[in-house]
């Protein structure tokens, strides 16, 4: 199990610091979750392996194709106590991907969506203020249409794959794995 999340980190890791074309690494992991987690949080790290059964019910909760039944999460523990879940998410927009954060908190809202890398053409990339759009959303909010989230002009297939990324992690975080 250990190994899967080395060589699933390592992959990622290989993905972010490649510079194809215009792709761009923002931040990594860590850095994200520094920003996060309080003072004397600790992080456990979890490869999540969904079942035929889990990657099913989360397809037809997102009405789309899951590509990996791996998923990477990180738990923040605080004072013994869950602070949040951090899902690492890889996904095409157009032609390339993009990876994202999503921190889901205990009480069910999402806490942050941060772009981890982003390899179409800079004029696609999704905005910092965009992204606020998700903070402290319900995860029941996510599964509407669009997540009730305004769309980026211009970056419609952005907009699209970081909703579709949302509702992704917000169905596995509600399996509770």
């Amino acid at each position: 199990m250990e190994c899967i999340f080395r060589v699933c980190i390592l992959i990622f890791l290989s993905l972010a610091v490649c510079e194809i074309g215009e792709a761009r690494v923002f931040q990594t992991p860590n850095q994200v979750l520094d920003l996060i987690a309080p003072k004397g949080a600790t992080l456990e790290k979890k490869s999540i392996f969904l079942s035929d059964t889990q990657k099913s019910t989360i397809e037809k909760k997102i009405k789309a194709k899951i590509d990996s039944k791996l998923i990477a999460a990180v738990k923040i523990m605080h004072d013994k106590k869950l602070y949040a879940t951090a899902y690492i998410d890889t996904h095409v927009v157009r032609k390339e991907t993009e990876t994202l954060l999503v921190v889901i908190k205990p009480d069910h809202t999402i806490a942050r969506v941060e772009i981890l890398s982003f390899n179409e053409p800079q004029d696609y990339l999704a905005s910092g203020i965009w992204l606020k759009q998700f903070s402290d959303m319900r995860i029941e909010s996510a599964h509407t249409k669009n997540a009730g989230v305004q769309g980026i002009l211009g970056a419609t297939l952005t907009s699209n794959a970081i909703i579709q990324s949302v509702q992704k992690v917000v169905a596995i975080s509600e399996l509770n794995l």
